[in-house]
């Protein structure tokens, strides 16, 4: 294993690394920048590409090589972080054993991504989904945009992913329950679908996984909440994620620059219509998390919220 964690360095350029998340400056043989681990307005996060390592001589005092960079700038475990090194620096793992933790993570991505492929061919290759699909065209959002957001359908009915998740692909209920995509039946045993009748947006975290979903009603007269959405899960944090940063951030970097609406649908119309820089937020809620994660891409940052008291 060891030696597989040096030929993932050797491949990977620590400056280069670091550089696509913080702007460093070269003095001298080392490089130089404001630590993203804390507030501070003089440099003192230092790179060194001779040891192939990173400390922060400020506040915080934190160090390490691309590994430890990586798990404390994206909040992963060590089997998450060596996991996307090996991937980037075209490594195979061969001797690595991944925590119960990080097996369960792994498990829920799994899931959440077989579901939203499950969703996404009702909506457009099925007929149960074809109001749906109307309705969304109708709106103005274009089939590839539909294809590139993989947007879905969730049916009227109580078990219709458990029928294709448990009884096609042999997943536990318990672990679609921990996913969020079920809910435990009070009035009899088992469980049902927590999404039905339902417009699917997935949600995905800046690395293309699939953390949760949000369902929208299609009938605008319904006595249920427009949005439902995933509960907080081991993999999905509401006060985390963007919505479309996953499509828009190398479009964000490019221009550097970022366009804040609220919603799912805002986002994919601005997409479709040339705004490329652009993310979602959930409601009207902007957390410090959020910012923190923008503000690896831009520091430029325009707030496009709706025109009433919450976007105010």
């Amino acid at each position: 294993m060891a030696d597989q964690l040096e030929e993932i360095k050797r491949k990977i350029d620590i400056v280069e690394f670091i550089s696509s998340f913080v702007p460093l400056k070269k003095t001298g043989r080392n490089f130089k920048a404001l630590c993203p681990f804390h507030s501070e307005t003089i440099p003192s996060f230092i790179v060194s590409p001779e040891r192939q390592i990173w400390h922060c001589f400020g506040a915080c005092n934190e160090g390490g090589d691309i590994f430890k960079f990586l798990m404390k700038i994206e909040n992963l475990e060590f089997g998450e972080a060596l996991r996307e090194l090996a991937k980037r620096a075209g490594v195979k793992l061969t001797r690595f054993k991944p925590s119960e933790s990080e097996k369960q993570k792994q498990l829920l991505y799994e899931i959440n991504h077989l579901a939203a492929e499950f969703y996404h061919y009702l909506l457009l290759n099925h007929s149960v989904g074809r109001q749906a699909l109307r309705y969304i065209l109708g709106r103005g959002i274009s089939k590839p945009s539909l294809q590139l957001f993989k947007l879905g359908f969730a049916p009227n009915t109580w078990e219709s992913l458990q029928k294709f998740l448990v009884g096609k692909k042999g997943y536990n209920p318990q672990d679609l329950e921990k996913a969020g995509l079920v809910i435990k039946s009070e009035k009899k045993a088992g469980f049902y679908d927590r999404f039905r009748s339902r417009l699917i947006f997935p949600l995905k975290d800046h690395r293309g996984n699939i953390c949760g979903f949000a369902g929208r009603v299609l009938d605008p007269e319904a006595k249920e909440a427009k949005y439902i959405n995933t509960p907080e899960t081991l993999i999905y944090h509401k006060s985390d994620l963007l919505y479309g940063l996953f499509e828009t951030h190398q479009e964000i970097k490019r221009v550097d620059g970022v366009v804040l609406v609220e919603g799912e649908l805002d986002a994919i119309s601005s997409f479709q219509t040339g705004v490329k820089n652009v993310v979602a937020i959930k409601g009207s809620a902007l957390t410090p998390n959020q910012v923190q994660l923008l503000s690896r891409f831009t520091k430029d940052i325009s707030l496009a919220l709706d025109r009433d008291i919450a976007g105010d």
